[in-house]
């Protein structure tokens, strides 16, 4: 946003703030995702109950899909475990071990109930792409947390 000469300095205000817009939409999230305040957490833990709500949709559902191409699927999980990760850590201020430790039994569960279900089956390889999106999430975290360090 340019601001000419003559024009009053309330603009020009608005316009040295709006230079750091790009800044705000970066550092705001990530403020966020290492100190998130109780207000937010209340948030957070409704919007993980949503996912997991979708989630469980999806995985117990009976596939309705084309994969465009060869474990697709894994990448679902990958993404979606890493989303779950993300939510669960901002909705509650457990340890990282805990966090690891219910996510780890949800994706058991997950694979453990697909196993009795006539349309799915049961693969470890989802397990393990499950528990690769809790990891990448968390490895992300921890990068944030050092690039905010002094």
């Amino acid at each position: 946003m340019t601001i000419t000469s003559g024009q009053n300095s309330d603009l020009e205000s608005l316009a040295q703030e709006w230079d750091f817009c790009p800044w705000v939409a970066i550092i705001a999230p990530m403020m966020i995702l290492t100190s998130p305040s109780p207000q937010q957490r209340q948030w957070f833990r409704f919007s993980l109950l949503l996912v997991i709500g979708a989630f469980s949709y999806l995985l117990f559902g009976e596939p309705s899909y084309p994969q465009p191409f060869s474990h697709t699927d894994k990448l679902g999980h990958l993404a979606g475990f890493a989303t779950l990760a993300l939510l669960l850590h901002l909705a509650f201020d457990w340890p990282k071990s805990g966090q690891f430790a219910v996510l780890a039994l949800y994706a058991g569960l997950v694979e453990l109930v697909q196993s009795y279900l006539p349309y799915r089956q049961a693969d470890p390889m989802d397990w393990l792409a499950d528990m690769a999106g809790v990891l990448m999430f968390h490895l992300f975290l921890e990068a944030v947390r050092r690039w905010q360090r002094p």
